[in-house]
């Protein structure tokens, strides 16, 4: 795997402006037919620069590193061909780290930017949110539901600003529309319910009708597959929508053309799950030890609202800090391999 492309050759350039044209006619046609292949814009945008159309020149170059990232000689000659005020109004994609070169920054995501005022502000917020849920009855489920559905918005949202290759973590969805949340809360579940469809249709079907040791090999092979489909699960419902992580032919085969960078980011992510489970019963560990403090100041009922508080808090904060590392990671992987998934295409 390469970290940056070399500089095209580029073929004998046309010697006088009618050859000139007709080359770039030819290459605007071919890339009209190909408008995600980013080595045609590379060579449409040399043309351009050599007919004076600069503006045309900086789209194409600039459309060619957002569908290639590697392409790192296109900055330095983005920089040459524009002030900073342009470089600002064509959008060009800022200069991104991959991740396997820069973990400490991937950790680090969710602090920059407004990202530990978001973190802040969520843990209070849908720390009581949660506390509502399970203590709610059935207005705590609708509140629950609302407020996961609001928080795989932003999920999704990280991803998606991540995959065009933004540094910072992106401001709270709008919520001009609440009965929205409800529908992105279903899209994160059916996204994770895809990813282990195998494990759950062995429950269903080979629960009485096979012997347990062989029952628990099937749920043990289901869970590990699961486990391993599940971020290209949320990454094509980000990015396509919830029907394509049930077309399992469409997942594998975008996991096996970037079988390398998923791993790579499978093994963060798994790593990250072990960390944040392990924070989350640190968490509890210390709510146990605030009810003791609890009751002796204040009596039973202080202690058990000290526990909840502190465990609440504690988990929430942990939680959105791991899945937006997660769609940090997602939004990454996406990033440096379109080119190879060849998502949007044609």
């Amino acid at each position: 795997m390469t970290d940056a492309a070399p500089t095209p050759q580029a073929s004998p350039a046309p010697t006088n402006p009618e050859e000139l044209q007709a080359r770039f006619g030819e290459l605007y046609q071919l890339v009209a037919q190909n408008p995600n292949d980013p080595d045609l814009r590379v060579k449409l945008g040399y043309i351009a620069i050599d007919l004076g159309r600069k503006n045309e020149a900086i789209a194409n170059f600039v459309r060619a590193l957002q569908l290639d990232p590697t392409l790192a000689f296109l900055r330095a000659r983005l920089q040459s061909l524009c002030t900073p005020d342009e470089l600002k109004t064509f959008r060009v994609p800022e200069d991104v780290t991959p991740f396997w070169k820069d973990l400490p920054g991937l950790f680090a995501y969710p602090l920059r930017g407004n990202g530990l005022g978001i973190l802040i502000v969520g843990t209070i917020v849908f720390a009581g949110t949660t506390f509502v849920a399970k203590y709610g009855w059935l207005w705590g489920w609708l509140v629950g539901a609302m407020a996961t559905g609001y928080l795989s918005a932003y999920y999704m949202n990280v991803v998606k600003t991540s995959g065009v290759g933004q540094k910072n973590p992106p401001d709270w969805p709008d919520m001009s529309h609440p009965t929205d949340m409800v529908g992105y809360f279903m899209q994160w579940s059916l996204a994770g319910a895809a990813s282990f469809f195998p494990c759950i249709l062995t429950v269903v079907f080979l629960w009485d009708k096979v012997p347990q040791p062989v029952l628990y090999v099937f749920l043990g092979m289901g869970a590990l597959l699961g486990l391993f489909m599940y971020p290209m699960s949320i990454l094509v419902t980000c990015l396509y929508g919830v029907g394509t992580a049930f077309n399992y032919a469409f997942v594998v085969r975008s996991i096996m053309r970037i079988m390398g960078e998923y791993v790579m980011a499978w093994v963060c992510m798994l790593v990250l799950g072990i960390v944040v489970v392990l924070l989350v019963v640190l968490g509890s560990l210390l709510g146990v030890g605030t009810v003791f403090a609890g009751t002796v100041v204040g009596g039973e009922l202080v202690g058990a609202l000290l526990i909840l508080l502190v465990y609440e808090l504690i988990a929430m904060g942990v939680s959105l800090y791991g899945y937006m590392v997660f769609c940090r990671l997602l939004g990454q992987v996406y990033y440096f391999a379109q080119k190879k998934l060849g998502w949007f295409e044609g």
